[in-house]
């Protein structure tokens, strides 16, 4: 018997100990650790992250922090003051992944980003990133099995020309099994005015960090009745360096798919194919192999067949 009163009198502590350890997290004030965030990113990347708004926790077997207005900073010689900033972030990370050192998001959804890519004159971007110190940085152990982008807004800004292009996110949706995995994607969004969606297979979230070798591409781009498929491999994403692509697209107009490209004034032909292989073996755009098919018999049949070499 007093065994079994001991067993009971150590389950009911086991009981209340976890009962204290709720109420204690779930009344603790985690905006009092906003600084040390800010710290460990500013030691991680060299750049400030502002948290304005509220950090919270739901406790559970899976914890589902939040946070909201958030804002990460841009070199000095970019054209506004934040690379990036976020209206609102949840997530929900796995405990048992922790305790290897590896940190799995369950879930995590991302709310409103704006997010301001921009290249310099000298080639560099803004997500060039490096460590207070000047190192390069080391990569987490890092796991994304659902991520949702919503309502966002992607700007790529090259200063050499002045020019901005910019792309409205509806919805994202990707999955990132590791920091050096190839990542999917499905997004639905907005250009031009225009509806598209994209999906497929796109280089490591590594790739873009550290692009020191080639990683596969495989994504499939559709607006209305134009769809354009890529395949290959490139290392430099951002820079668009070291690259070996192939690229198919088909359609009913051929003015439709280069207004993508601020191209405008071109006469409607009709419904075109293109087959396109694409590199830069001497560090310059080569165009290996171009099959271009474009017009219809009501106007015109145009066909032609080479390789450019820039």
């Amino acid at each position: 018997m007093r065994v079994k009163h001991l067993a009971m009198a150590i389950a009911t502590l086991f009981i209340l100990l976890i009962i204290v350890a709720w109420i204690v997290l779930a009344t603790y004030d985690f905006n009092k650790l906003k600084p040390s965030i800010t710290q460990a990113i500013r030691k991680a990347t060299g750049r400030e992250l502002t948290i304005n708004g509220e950090i919270r926790l739901g406790f559970g077997l899976k914890p589902d922090p939040s946070a909201t207005d958030l804002r990460f900073q841009n070199p000095a010689w970019a054209s506004r003051s934040d690379l990036a900033s976020v209206r609102r972030i949840e997530m929900q990370v796995a405990l048992l992944p922790l305790l290897r050192g590896t940190v799995v998001f369950r879930r995590l959804v991302i709310i409103e980003p704006d997010v301001n890519l921009e290249m310099s004159s000298s080639g560099a971007t803004n997500f060039d990133i490096e460590t207070g110190d000047g190192r390069a940085p080391v990569l987490p152990k890092l796991a994304f099995e659902d991520v949702l982008v919503l309502a966002g807004k992607f700007t790529y800004v090259d200063s050499s020309t002045g020019k901005a292009y910019s792309i409205w996110i509806d919805r994202m949706h990707l999955q990132i099994p590791s920091m050096e995995g190839p990542v999917q994607i499905n997004l639905d969004a907005t250009y031009h005015g225009k509806a598209c969606n994209v999906k497929g297979t796109m280089v490591s979230l590594a790739a873009l960090i550290q692009p020191d070798k080639r990683h596969p591409v495989d994504l499939t781009a559709r607006r209305g009745e134009t769809l354009v498929h890529v395949t290959g491999q490139i290392a430099d994403v951002l820079g668009f360096k070291d690259y070996n692509l192939i690229v198919s697209a088909t359609g009913p107009s051929v003015a439709d798919i280069l207004e993508y490209f601020d191209l405008t004034g071109v006469p409607d032909l009709g419904p075109f194919q293109v087959f396109a292989a694409l590199s830069d073996k001497e560090k310059r755009l080569s165009l290996d192999r171009l099959d271009l098919r474009a017009g219809s018999e009501a106007i015109a049949d145009i066909a032609m067949r080479g390789a450019v070499h820039d």
